[in-house]
């Protein structure tokens, strides 16, 4: 300590350049509507624009790690629904709920449904590729198009902010800890209320139903505002 105490801090960044601090935690509707307009323009010449706005489909829907893209298994059912079969990542340590997941979407419009049943297409077009050297494409392709359909902005969506947006959207229309766990792969129900956006940020909509049988797994550790106040036992509410 000492020792840090007495060296100079002349000469050192005044902020720091961690690339986190200029991407979105949210996505409005109409921002999105810019993107994937850009994208579908892209898309009549370029395979990975189709691809990037499949992909920010699926993210925006269903709120998954961008990670678990790869691997992932998609079924159209007959009531018009479309269910993920989702291969999940940070499952070690008891983190997650398992290896897999099943997560369904319903009123979703024609023109969704298309894209997210295209992207098993994309993923066996880049058989033996590197798959990590695929995703960093289609992230620098959003990058690319959100640059240019919305112009100068100090911050810029990247494909982590879908999730950050579902949770909020999950959370604004009242879904309560356990079922947004069970969507988005936690194991504890506190994950999504403590780490991840308000629900002052949603967009008032989400059309995710989670797997019950996963919903029922979920550690109830989130703690609400009701329960902080009963005997007094924590000083103050989560943040949900």
């Amino acid at each position: 300590m000492e020792r840090l105490g007495a060296t100079s801090s002349a000469g050192c960044r005044k902020r720091g350049s961690n690339t986190s601090s200029k991407k979105s935690r949210t996505i409005s509707k109409g921002d999105l509507r810019k993107i994937e307009a850009r994208l579908l323009r892209l898309a009549s010449h370029s395979r990975i624009a189709g691809a990037t706005l499949a992909a920010i489909t699926l993210l925006n829907i269903f709120g998954m790690r961008p990670s678990e893209l790869i691997g992932l298994r998609t079924a159209s059912l007959p009531d018009g629904s479309i269910e993920l079969n989702i291969r999940c990542s940070k499952i070690t340590n008891g983190r997650g709920l398992g290896e897999f997941r099943k997560v369904r979407a319903v009123g979703l419009t024609d023109n969704e449904k298309a894209l997210i049943l295209s992207w098993p297409v994309y993923l066996a077009s880049t058989a033996g590729q590197d798959e990590a050297k695929f995703l960093r494409n289609l992230k620098a392709c959003l990058r690319r198009a959100a640059e240019t359909a919305l112009g100068a902005r100090p911050s810029y969506p990247s494909f982590y902010t879908f999730r950050h947006q579902a949770i909020a959207d999950m959370k604004s229309v009242g879904r309560n800890p356990e079922q947004i766990a069970a969507a988005m792969g936690h194991g504890s129900s506190r994950t999504a209320t403590t780490h991840y956006a308000r629900k002052s940020t949603g967009r008032g909509s989400t059309r995710l139903s989670p797997d019950p049988a996963l919903v029922a797994r979920v550690r109830a550790t989130a703690t609400t505002y009701s329960s902080s106040l009963q005997g007094n036992k924590r000083t103050g509410p989560t943040t949900a």
